[in-house]
């Protein structure tokens, strides 16, 4: 009887350890459902928040497109640079091209490298004024006319003395009888020298000077420099203008 209750009771021992474990097992497994549950309420909560901001984000993106003003599309050429980088590059061949003239060193070459990319502006005012710099012949600059005017002074001088006191001027000083010609012409030559070639076209333009042998020639030479300076000045500046408007694109 006694061995029969000993293993009775130790079949009882034996359930009560099995429905421990399980109960443990259910137990933390219930622990574990309900920490699983919690970070899923967690991320769905993060979810939300995230899927607001982004719609949140999305509507400033579509209201930043809105009111910034539509681009032209970058475009690249035969030659490999975007348009904006041609743009930068013909601004550069321009302003070389102002220097150039300046110094009366513009050439033929310098001139027709520029004009295909300027005719692709289709700017009808750049197309304007670039003809005026491709019809200008002489090719002088302001250097040769300070040159110029040292000849005039001669020719002047030659004009005023004669040919007898031209020669004999040689050896002894003939006194100027054509003051205020002279004046006049030295204040030329004085705006000259400064660099005021607008105010050096009035005044050689001016009765005062007309009697001077070849001053007509020499304001029409300057006249056509200061109409191509003038032309190659609204180019840049459109240039600058097409730059500042539309910096991503011609």
């Amino acid at each position: 009887m006694k061995a029969e209750n000993c293993g009775w009771i130790g079949i009882f021992c034996i359930l009560s350890l099995c429905m421990g474990g399980i109960t443990y097992f259910v137990l933390e497994c219930r622990e574990m459902l309900l920490d699983f549950s919690a970070n899923i309420e967690k991320l769905a909560g993060d979810h939300a928040r995230a899927d607001a901001a982004l719609s949140d984000l999305s509507s400033k993106v579509q209201q930043l497109k809105s009111i910034v003003p539509r681009k032209s599309t970058i475009v690249v050429n035969k030659d490999g640079c975007a348009r904006t980088e041609c743009l930068a590059r013909l601004l550069l061949m321009v302003a070389d091209l102002r220097r150039a003239f300046a110094l009366g060193a513009m050439s033929h070459d310098a001139v027709y490298a520029v004009k295909p990319m300027l005719a692709g502006l289709r700017d009808q005012q750049i197309d304007d004024s670039f003809k005026v710099v491709e019809g200008f012949n002489p090719r002088k600059g302001y250097r040769d006319l300070i040159e110029d005017l040292s000849d005039l002074r001669k020719r002047l001088r030659a004009a005023v003395v004669g040919p007898v006191g031209k020669h004999l001027s040689k050896w002894i000083s003939i006194e100027n009888r054509n003051e205020a010609l002279w004046r006049e012409f030295e204040r030329l030559e004085h705006l000259a020298r400064q660099g005021a070639w607008e105010d050096c076209l009035k005044v050689a333009n001016g009765a005062s000077l007309s009697p001077v042998p070849g001053i007509d020639s020499w304001a029409k030479d300057l006249e056509s420099i200061l109409e191509v300076e003038r032309s190659l000045s609204t180019i840049y500046d459109r240039l600058i203008e097409r730059v500042n408007s539309n910096p991503e694109g011609i």
